[in-house]
């Protein structure tokens, strides 16, 4: 039927001529995921048996992903996709968490620039959203950020699953908030919009004035502090630039004379 002739085209295509392309293995991988449970037709059998015991078999979606994953241990898309197979698939949270979970490692052990950060912030959506376990997305990111210090993305999204959490908690946001700007890797940028952020936060969810007046002052405090440090940096690019100017003209002096 029209279903075996697809199967055999997809067999062929990704198994023998395109074995390390991701995207079409992907969209078959797709086909196999959307025709689950059909087997193959038994009216019409090859009239030589196939080289390969899997073909004319439907493959499933996830063995696709993770047999390519197998010959592209670096690529992330496929890493990423393979995971996504698998909780569509019905799979328990323990088994999608472990998936995750030994995705990250790997990408540890073979370095790929931003996939551990990538894999790190997908899990940690996926506890809060989907497995719906906060405390588990918030220790997630809380590891990260002790292993990367500097990743920004890390104390953001943390920030936005408190921000999110319901119900409101208030000391557990402003507790994540003081984690980002007591943070001393981070830009004072950064910090000034995270503290913005909790300022926010408090006047739409916090009935206690004094804490909101206390997150007020902090805000202020930060925005004087890094206009300070500016002013201190203008001077001294001008005051160098003054110095470089008068050690010049010295130079040209000495030249002439």
């Amino acid at each position: 039927g029209d279903l075996d002739s697809a199967r055999d085209i997809w067999h062929r295509g990704c198994k023998i001529h395109l074995k390390n392309k991701p995207t079409i293995h992907w969209y078959w991988a797709q086909f196999e995921e959307r025709h689950a449970g059909k087997p193959p037709s038994k009216a019409k059998a090859p009239a030589t048996p196939p080289k390969d015991k899997d073909a004319g078999r439907p493959a499933s979606a996830m063995h696709i992903m993770t047999e390519l994953a197998g010959r592209l241990p670096k690529n992330l898309t496929v890493a990423i996709r393979r995971i996504d197979f698998l909780r569509r698939s019905g799979a328990t949270t323990k088994d999608v968490s472990s998936a995750f979970e030994s995705a990250i490692e790997h990408f540890r052990k073979n370095p790929v620039p931003s996939a551990v950060s990538i894999m790190t912030s997908k899990y940690a959506r996926y506890l809060h959203k989907v497995a719906c376990n906060t405390d588990k997305a918030i220790s997630v990111l809380q590891e990260a950020i002790d292993r990367n210090q500097r990743n920004e993305a890390f104390y953001r999204q943390l920030i936005d699953i408190a921000y999110q959490e319901s119900p409101v908690n208030i000391e557990r946001f402003c507790s994540l908030a003081s984690i980002a700007t007591e943070a001393s890797l981070l830009s004072p940028e950064t910090k000034i919009s995270i503290c913005k952020r909790k300022l926010q936060f408090l006047e739409e969810f916090d009935t206690d004035v004094l804490r909101l007046q206390e997150a007020y002052k902090e805000y202020e405090d930060m925005i004087r502090a890094l206009k300070s440090s500016k002013e201190l940096i203008g001077n001294s690019q001008m005051l160098a630039s003054i110095i470089s100017s008068v050690r010049q003209q010295q130079y040209q002096e000495q030249q002439d004379g």
